[in-house]
C-alpha cells in the first residue's frame, strides 16, 4: 500500500496536509452557489454533502453531480452521504446507502468515495456485503474509498480510536477517517496519540483524524506533525464543529509546514 493517495495530480499522503472544503445545499442553485464559494478558498479537494440535499434519489444525484463535476474543473472531488447516525442531515436504509453510492461511483465523476465504517454493523445479516460490494465496485471503477468514522458524543480511548482504523484497512480503504467530539483536552490528546501511533504502526497507510469543536481545534492544525494527511477547512458553512476558514487555515499550515 502507498503511502498516499493520488487524485488529479494532488497526494494526500505526503507533504502538508491537505485542505478539503465543503460544499453543501439542498437543491442546485445552493450547491453551486456553495461550490463558487469553496472555489474561491483554492482548496485543494472538495466535498460535496450530497445528504444536505431535499432530493437523495440516485438519478437527481448523478444529473447534478454532472454539473458540479464541471464546474469543480480540475479539483479533486470528494462525495459524501453523511448519514444521520453519524452527524448527518438523514437517516438512510442500508439498500438505499448502497445504491446511491454506487451509482455516483458508476457515473465515473467521483475522485473519492466516503463509506461509514458502521454501515456494514448496521446492515441486515442477509446484507451484510453490501458495504464489500460497494468498495469491490469502487476499485473496479478507480475510485479511492475513505472510510470513516464519526461520533458527536465523545472521544472513545486510544486503544479503540486505533483498533477502528485497524478495522477500516482490513476491510480495504486507501485513506482512514476518524472524527471525533472531545469533552477534556485529554480527549484531544487521546485523538492525537492515536493518530501518532497509527503513523508508526503502519506509515503507508493515509489517515484523516480530527477532534471536532474549540477545543479540538488545534487539531486541525498540527495533522502534518501527527501524521493526519487532510484537514477541513471552511468556505462560508462549516460542515462540522470547529472548522477553521480555509484561507486562514492554510496560511496557519503553511507557517507550520515551512518553519
Amino acid at each position: 500500500m502507498s503511502n498516499s493517495v493520488t487524485v488529479r495530480g494532488v497526494s494526500i499522503g505526503t507533504g502538508m496536509p491537505k485542505i478539503c472544503v465543503p460544499v453543501m445545499g439542498s437543491g442546485e442553485a445552493e450547491v453551486l452557489a456553495s461550490l463558487n464559494a469553496a472555489l474561491g478558498c483554492q482548496p485543494d479537494v472538495l466535498e460535496w454533502r450530497i445528504d444536505w440535499l431535499e432530493d437523495v434519489s440516485p438519478d437527481a444525484i448523478c444529473a447534478l453531480l454532472k454539473k458540479v463535476r464541471a464546474a469543480a474543473e480540475n479539483v479533486p472531488l470528494l462525495v459524501t452521504f453523511r448519514t444521520s447516525h453519524e452527524g448527518g442531515q438523514r437517516a438512510i436504509s442500508a439498500v438505499d446507502y448502497a445504491a446511491l453510492l454506487s451509482a455516483v461511483l458508476r457515473t465515473g465523476m467521483a475522485d473519492l468515495i466516503d463509506m461509514e465504517l458502521a454501515m456494514a454493523a448496521r446492515c441486515p445479516a442477509d446484507l451484510s456485503g453490501l458495504v464489500m460490494e460497494m468498495r469491490a465496485l469502487a476499485y473496479e471503477c478507480g475510485v479511492p474509498v475513505i472510510y470513516s468514522y464519526h461520533n458527536f458524543e465523545e472521544t472513545p480511548p486510544q486503544d479503540e480510536l486505533v483498533e477502528k482504523m485497524k478495522q477500516m484497512f482490513l476491510r480495504g480503504c486507501d485513506i482512514a477517517k476518524i472524527a471525533v467530539m472531545p469533552k477534556s483536552s485529554a480527549d484531544v490528546l487521546a485523538l492525537l496519540c492515536a493518530t501518532e501511533e497509527m503513523k508508526q504502526l503502519f506509515p503507508n497507510c493515509p489517515i484523516i483524524t480530527m477532534s471536532m469543536g474549540q477545543l479540538g481545534m488545534v487539531s486541525r492544525l498540527c495533522g502534518e506533525t501527527f501524521g493526519s494527511a487532510l484537514t477541513f477547512g471552511s468556505a462560508v458553512q462549516a460542515s462540522a464543529p470547529g472548522q477553521v476558514p480555509a484561507l486562514e487555515l492554510r496560511r496557519t499550515l503553511g507557517l507550520l509546514h515551512n518553519n
